[in-house]
């Protein structure tokens, strides 16, 4: 029977009590329920154990794989997909930068800002005859690299209409990866308000505001919200406001596992960007 924690010393084998040592019953067995109670702050029952202390690290480890497993759920896995994306960008990015300076063998690329399109025109390019074996390698490589960006792109959209499909059919896709990977998981999203969704993304502005005194940010990541970037500057904190106050119950909704009547909400939405 479990009861309310010891004031003595409780450690993850048990607790010494007057030089004798007092281990928690079948803990090689039941170290997972044990290891599990002890979290909650509950005391699993005790009983003397004659001899040396058995050596709790594999059963740490065991315990602790079985809690990574538990914790890393389908949202915390795109999370960790996503992430890859801003560093396919820095690598992409980074060899578009030095390799610019090729661009006079490069018909029509004087003006392309796209580090892929650049990439591909590459390896039609009229380059002297001993680096053309090297410029192929690097086009194709950066174009792999490229690839891969958007397959991955492509795999988060398919995934996310799953685990939020109400803010996805709201926000759309690209915003919907957005707030999850800001958010950290959708149960930390489903508990925010919607001030904290409107300014999500924009945490060094907001430090800003309450330190200096400067103005608070009227928006985060939710100004990629359909709409909103075309409205003026003046017009957009209020929208952004109302769009993040509906975003909130889209991802209770979401965690819940339910499905919405978006309407009332699109229209909401509509009218506060239609406000003059």
């Amino acid at each position: 029977m479990e009861k309310k924690a010891s004031k003595e010393e409780v450690k993850w084998y048990g607790l010494t009590s007057r030089g004798r040592n007092m281990l928690f019953r079948d803990l090689e067995t039941r170290y997972i329920e044990i290891f599990s109670s002890l979290r909650e702050g509950k005391v699993p029952e005790l009983s003397e154990k004659a001899g040396p202390i058995p050596d709790l690290r594999p059963l740490l480890i065991e315990y602790g794989r079985m809690r990574i497993k538990e914790e890393f759920t389908h949202d915390q896995y795109l999370r960790r997909v996503y992430s890859l994306i801003p560093e396919l960008n820095k690598s992409i990015n980074l060899i578009f930068e030095k390799m610019t300076v090729l661009t006079p063998f490069i018909e029509g690329s004087s003006n392309s800002n796209d580090p892929c399109g650049f990439f591909r025109s590459l390896s039609g390019a009229d380059f002297p005859e001993y680096s053309r074996k090297i410029i192929s390698e690097i086009s194709e490589t950066a174009g792999r690299l490229c690839s891969l960006k958007s397959q991955i792109s492509d795999f988060l959209r398919g995934e996310i209409v799953g685990i939020m499909p109400n803010t996805s059919s709201l926000a759309g896709v690209d915003l919907a990866i957005e707030l999850l990977a800001r958010g950290g998981s959708l149960e930390n999203l489903s508990k925010m308000s919607g001030s904290s969704i409107q300014v999500l993304g924009a945490e060094k502005a907001l430090f800003k505001h309450i330190v200096s005194g400067s103005k608070p940010p009227k928006h985060g990541v939710i100004f990629r919200f359909p709409g909103l970037s075309s409205l003026k500057p003046r017009e957009r904190g209020k929208a952004a406001r109302v769009a993040a106050n509906q975003i909130a119950l889209t991802l209770r909704a979401d965690m819940a596992g339910s499905v919405m009547d978006l309407q009332p909400l699109r229209e909401k939405i509509a009218r506060s960007m239609k406000r003059r």
